[in-house]
C-alpha cells in the first residue's frame, strides 16, 4: 500500500511538535506529509538497528507497516532525508560554527523559515536545521565542511521520535511548517555526493597499512572502535554488520594519522573471530578461525577502499572534533563521513549512516546473524504478508489407506483434506467410551480432542464436520443408551453451554416415598443423561469474545474439557446446576475461525486455552480440478468401548524421559507448545483406533507427529494475521489521534487569529482616535496610544499594523517622514 501522501510543497508537519501524539502519531503524521521513516532500537540512533541492512530501501511511509513496527514497541523513528531530497545541517556546536563561519551560520541559525529540530536541553540553537537540496544538487554524508556541522542528506537520517541515548538529549521540534530551499552560500561550500569505491585488494590493503603507521595518538587509540564493534554484537547486532562499521571507522582514523592501520584491523579480526565461533545456542551461523578470518579480510578490503575515496582533510577535521577519539554515539548511530550508493552494486546500510558496496564477504550482512530459512514449504500469503503452509505432504496420506479415504472425501467435496483429518478424529474421540484412556506410562490420557478449522468467512471451515459425520456413522446405541444418548453435530452458542449439552431429566428414586402398590417412587430430576457430545461452532469469535465478560468460565471449561476433567458450576437453584464429573464424558469440539479475528483465543495463551486446540486450513492447493469419487464410510476403525490403549514401550520411555527434562529445567518448550506431548498422545491414540487397533506403534506416533507440525505452522500463520489486524487497527486508531491533534490544532490558530484581528480593530480605531482628538501626531505619541497588554500578546509591531490598517481605511494620512493628520473618515467616537 502506497504512502499517505499529501499535495502541496515539502513540510514538517505541525503535529509532530506534539509529543503526546507518541512514537507511531508522528510517524504516522511525518508518512502523511509524505516522508519515509524507519524504526529504530530505544537508546540508540543506529537506523538499521531494527530493520538490518539496507535501511534504506526499508524506510516506509505505509500507515500499516509504521503500525507493525511503533505499535506495542519502545522504538524510536528515524526520518530519511532522501525521500522528499532533504538537506539537514546537524549542528553538534552553534559556538563552533558561528565563530568559524559567521555568514553561514546567520544563514542557517537565523533562518526563520526552516523548521527546526532540538537535540539538547541545555544547548540552544543545537539540532537538526532542514532544508530542501537545490535543483540539480545532490548531496551526501558530509563532516567537514561546516565547523561544529555534521550534513545528512541522500541516505541520512535524524531520530525524530524515541529516546535519546544523552541524558541532556531529547528529540523536540521548536519550529515546524514548509521546508525552504538551502541557501545558496551554504550549498556552494557542500560537496556533491560521490560514487562507492569497489574493494581493494589485498595488495592496496598492505600498502594501506605500510603507509599508515602514525603511533596512537591518545592512550586508547583505536580500543574505542573494538568497545563498539562489541558493544553493537553484545546487544543483539549483526556481526558482520558491525564489523563493516568498526573497520570503515578505522580505516578512516588510520588515514588521518590516529593509530597504525595494521594494529587496529588486527585487533578487529581476533574480537570478530571470537565473535563468529559464538552460535548463541543454534540461532546464528557459526564460523571457524580460517572462514572468520577470511570473511574479515574482504570487510577490511572493502573498507579501505571507501577510506581512500573520502578527502583525508575530512577525516582529519572530524577526528580532531573529538581530540583523537571517535565518538562511541556517533561510531554506531549515524554521523561518519559517508558515500552515496553505487548505481551498480547492491547495498548494504552501514550502522554509522552511509551506505555502500557490498563487501565481497560471501554472505549477505544483513542476515548473517538471522534465523536460517523457514523449512516450512509455503503456498503464498495471507493479509499480513505471512506465510500460508502447505500442510500434509503425500508421504502422510498415502502411508494408510484410511488416511487416503479421508482426502479423497475432502477432495470429492472440495475441501481441505487437514480440516476433515481433524474433524474426523474429533469426531470419532466424542464416540469413545468416556472410561477410555491412553496408558502412557505418567497417568491415563483422555482423547477429548478440540480443533480449529482457520479460514476466511465463507471458506468451509466446518464443512469437515458434515463430511466427517459421512465418513463415521452414528450408532444407534452409544454404550447402553438408545435414541439421543449421542449428540452429533450440536452448535454449540458459548463454551459455557458445553455441560448442559449432556444435562437432561433423570428418573431418580424417592429417598422415602413410595407409590400404592408399594413400589419405590420415581422423580424427575436434572442430571446427566449422555456421556458423548460432537459440537461445533461456526464462527469461533463470538464465543471467544464471550471470554472479555466479567465473570465469564468460558475458557476456564474448555480447558477443563479438553483433559475430562470436571466441568460446569453448581448454583442454589437445581435449574441451574450443570454438574459434569471428571471423566465422565467424551467430546469433540470444531471451531471455525476468521485468522485476523482469532485474537481474544490468543489472547488467553497465558492461561492455556489456545494451546489446547489443534489447527487446520481451509486452504489446499492440493485439491484437483477433476471430480473426485466419494469413498464411503470408514470400515477400518476399532469399534468404540471402554478399553485401555496401549504404547510401544519406546514412545512410553521417550514420554517419561521428556517429561523429566521439563520438571528438572533441562527441557524449556515455547509457551504455546507446552502440551506438544498430550497432543501427539491423543492423535497417535486415535489414529491406531482408526486403523482398526489399541495399540499405538512408531508409526503412529510419527504420523501423529506430522499432523502436529502442520498444527503448528497453521497457528503461527494465523498469529501473525493477528498481529497484522492489531497493527492495522492500531494505525487507524492513532490516524484518528493524529487527525484530531490537526483540527484541535486548527481550532486554536482560528480562535488566536479571530483574536490577533480584534487587538489590530481595536487598535486601529485607537491610534485613529488620537491623531484626531489632538488634531494630528507624531509616531512616537501612537506608541504609547495603544495598550502594552495588547502589545505583550499581538508583538511588538501592533503600533505599525494599526497606523497602516487607518491610513488604509482612510481615518489618517501620513504627514511628512514622521507625522500622521486626520484622514476623510472619521472614526467612531472621535
Amino acid at each position: 500500500m502506497s504512502s499517505l501522501r499529501r499535495d502541496g510543497p515539502v513540510a514538517i508537519p505541525d503535529e509532530v511538535a506534539n509529543a503526546d501524539i507518541g512514537t507511531l502519531g508522528i510517524a504516522l503524521a511525518l508518512a502523511a506529509a509524505g516522508h519515509k521513516v524507519l524504526p529504530v532500537r530505544a537508546g540508540t540512533k543506529n537506523p538499521g538497528s531494527v530493520v538490518g541492512a539496507g535501511y534504506p530501501a526499508k524506510a516506509s511511509g505505509d500507515p500499516h507497516q509504521l503500525a507493525e513496527w511503533f505499535a506495542g514497541t519502545d522504538h524510536g523513528a528515524a526520518l530519511l532525508t532522501g525521500a522528499r531530497d532533504l538537506v539537514v545541517i546537524d549542528v553538534d556546536n552553534p559556538k563552533a560554527f558561528a565563530e568559524g563561519a559567521p555568514a553561514l551560520a546567520v544563514a542557517v541559525l537565523g533562518s526563520l523559515a526552516a523548521p527546526f529540530q532540538s537535540t539538547r536541553r541545555s544547548v540552544p540553537g543545537r539540532g537538526h536545521y532542514v532544508f530542501t537540496a537545490p535543483p540539480g544538487r545532490r548531496f551526501g554524508l558530509s563532516a567537514g565542511a561546516l565547523p561544529g556541522c555534521d550534513v545528512r542528506a541522500g541516505n541520512g537520517v535524524i531520530m525524530v521520535a524515541g529516546r535519546h541515548p544523552d541524558p541532556d538529549g531529547w528529540y523536540r521540534w521548536q519550529r515546524t511548517g514548509p521546508i525552504p530551499e538551502l541557501p545558496a552560500a551554504v550549498a556552494a561550500v557542500l560537496p556533491d555526493a560521490g560514487e562507492t569505491a569497489e574493494a581493494s585488494s589485498a595488495a592496496a590493503v598492505a600498502a594501506f597499512c605500510a603507509e599508515h603507521t602514525t603511533p596512537a595518538r591518545s592512550p586508547g587509540g583505536f580500543a574505542a572502535v573494538v568497545r563498539g564493534f562489541q558493544r553493537e554484537v553484545a546487544a543483539g547486532g549483526s556481526r558482520h554488520t558491525a564489523a563493516v562499521t568498526a573497520c570503515c571507522w578505522a580505516a578512516r582514523e588510520a588515514l588521518a594519522d590516529a593509530y597504525p592501520a595494521a594494529d587496529a584491523f588486527a585487533a578487529l579480526a581476533e574480537v570478530f573471530v571470537a565473535a563468529m565461533a559464538d552460535g548463541a545456542g543454534g540461532s546464528r551461523r557459526v564460523l571457524d578461525a580460517a572462514g572468520a578470518r577470511a570473511e574479515h579480510a574482504g570487510i577490511v578490503q572493502w573498507a579501505v577502499a571507501q577510506a581512500l575515496e573520502v578527502a583525508r582533510d575530512a577525516c582529519i577535521a572530524r577526528l580532531q572534533r573529538h581530540d583523537g577519539k571517535p565518538s562511541p554515539a556517533e561510531l554506531f548511530a549515524g554521523v561518519w563521513t559517508g558515500t552515496s550508493p553505487s548505481r551498480t552494486r547492491p547495498e548494504i546500510a552501514q550502522a554509522g549512516g552511509g551506505v555502500a558496496a557490498t563487501p565481497p564477504s560471501g554472505a549477505d550482512p544483513g542476515s548473517d546473524d538471522g534465523e536460517g530459512a523457514s523449512v516450512v514449504e509455503t503456498a503464498g500469503r495471507g493479509e499480513s504478508g505471512a506465510a500460508v503452509p502447505r500442510g500434509l505432504d503425500e508421504s502422510f496420506w498415502s502411508a494408510r489407506p484410511v488416511l487416503a479415504n479421508i482426502r479423497q472425501a475432502a477432495h470429492a467435496r472440495n475441501r481441505s483434506a487437514e480440516v476433515v483429518l481433524l474433524s474426523v478424529l474429533a469426531r470419532l474421540a466424542s464416540l469413545q467410551h468416556h472410561e477410555t484412556r491412553v496408558d502412557t506410562g505418567l497417568g491415563p490420557a483422555s482423547l477429548n480432542m478440540m480443533v480449529c478449522a482457520v479460514g476466511p468467512s465463507g471458506a468451509g471451515k466446518t464443512s469437515g464436520i458434515a463430511i466427517a459425520r459421512d465418513l463415521i456413522e452414528a450408532p444407534v446405541e452409544i454404550h447402553g443408551l438408545r435414541g439421543d444418548g449421542y449428540r452429533d453435530g450440536i452448535p454449540l452458542g458459548s463454551g459455557e453451554g458445553l455441560p448442559e449439552l449432556y444435562m437432561g431429566m433423570t428418573a431418580e428414586r424417592h429417598p422415602t416415598a413410595t407409590n400404592e402398590d408399594g413400589s419405590p417412587k420415581l422423580v424427575k430430576r436434572r442430571g446427566q443423561v449422555r456421556f458423548n457430545v460432537f459440537a461445533h461452532v461456526d464462527e469461533g469469535e463470538q464465543m471467544f469474545r464471550l471470554a472479555e465478560r466479567s465473570g465469564s468460565t468460558l475458557m476456564p471449561t474448555l480447558r477443563s474439557a479438553w483433559v475430562a476433567e470436571t466441568i460446569g458450576q453448581a448454583n442454589a437453584s437445581e435449574e441451574t446446576t450443570r454438574i459434569i464429573p471428571a471423566g465422565r464424558y467424551s467430546l469433540g469440539l470444531v471451531v471455525g475461525l476468521q485468522p485476523t479475528k482469532a485474537g481474544p483465543l490468543f489472547d488467553d495463551a497465558a492461561g492455556g486455552t489456545p494451546q489446547r486446540f489443534l489447527f487446520a486450513s481451509t486452504s489446499d492447493p492440493t485439491i484437483p480440478k477433476d471430480v473426485v469419487e466419494f469413498p464411503g464410510l470408514i470400515t477400518s476403525m476399532l469399534p468404540p468401548c471402554s478399553q485401555t490403549i496401549t504404547m510401544d514401550d519406546t514412545i512410553r520411555a521417550r514420554l517419561r524421559a521428556e517429561d523429566r527434562a521439563v520438571n528438572t529445567g533441562e527441557l524449556v518448550r515455547a509457551d504455546l507448545n507446552a502440551h506438544q506431548p498430550l497432543h501427539l498422545v491423543k492423535v497417535s491414540a486415535l489414529l491406531a483406533l482408526l486403523d482398526g487397533r489399541a495399540h499405538v506403534t512408531e508409526e503412529d506416533w510419527g504420523l501423529a507427529r506430522q499432523v502436529w507440525e502442520s498444527s503448528c505452522q497453521v497457528r503461527e500463520t494465523v498469529l501473525a494475521e493477528v498481529k497484522h489486524a492489531a497493527a492495522q487497527e492500531h494505525a487507524r486508531h492513532a490516524h484518528r489521534k493524529v487527525v484530531e491533534q490537526r483540527l484541535i490544532r486548527e481550532d486554536e490558530i482560528s480562535a488566536r487569529d479571530a483574536r490577533l484581528a480584534k487587538i489590530e480593530a481595536a487598535a486601529t480605531v485607537t491610534v485613529a482616535r488620537r491623531v484626531w482628538k489632538h488634531g494630528g501626531c507624531r509616531r512616537r505619541d501612537l506608541d504609547r496610544a495603544t495598550s502594552s497588554r495588547y502589545r505583550a500578546e499581538y508583538g511588538s509591531e501592533l503600533t505599525e499594523v494599526a497606523i497602516e490598517r487607518a491610513i488604509e481605511r482612510g481615518f489618517i494620512d501620513p504627514k511628512g517622514d514622521d507625522g500622521y493628520v486626520p484622514g476623510a473618515v472619521r472614526p467612531e467616537g472621535a
